[in-house]
């Protein structure tokens, strides 16, 4: 069936849809105000929070970062055939440092396999294997 053509002066009698819905609007947020207030903050601490979080690891992954190319640095100045073992275990000590110190940080798991690299370097086998093994159950 076909629909009822409405008038116009009946359409401009009936209050208008928007001024309704957003008169409704604004009385409901009148009268929830303080709820809305409580719920703006928890948001606005939600936000802080996350940004606490965000600008944590960054700083993380950065200390990381500069610790790990400090060893990687002492590392690779000692890559001679006649390696000197005292660099070797510096490096050695500088990746376990990172790998414990700034375990939250990316670098953290390419630490541990040069750290393993190291103890190879110094002939101690077993313990470069005991690294890698470590390596292999984290990842």
């Amino acid at each position: 069936m076909a629909k009822k053509k409405i008038k116009r002066k009946e359409l401009l009698k009936e209050p208008d849809e928007f001024l309704t819905f957003s008169s409704r609007l604004f009385y409901w947020i009148h009268t929830h105000q303080r709820h809305l207030a409580y719920a703006g903050a928890v948001i606005l601490g939600l936000f802080a929070l996350y940004m606490a979080g965000y600008f944590y690891y960054g700083h993380l992954n950065k200390q990381g970062q500069t610790h790990y190319n400090l060893a990687y640095q002492v590392m690779t100045s000692n890559m001679k055939p006649d390696n000197d073992p005292k660099k070797c275990e510096e490096a050695e000590r500088l990746f376990k440092k990172v790998v414990k110190d700034y375990s939250l940080s990316k670098v953290s798991r390419l630490a541990l396999p040069e750290a393993a690299y190291a103890a190879y370097r110094q002939k101690r086998y077993d313990e470069a294997i005991s690294l890698y093994a470590n390596f292999l159950h984290k990842i």
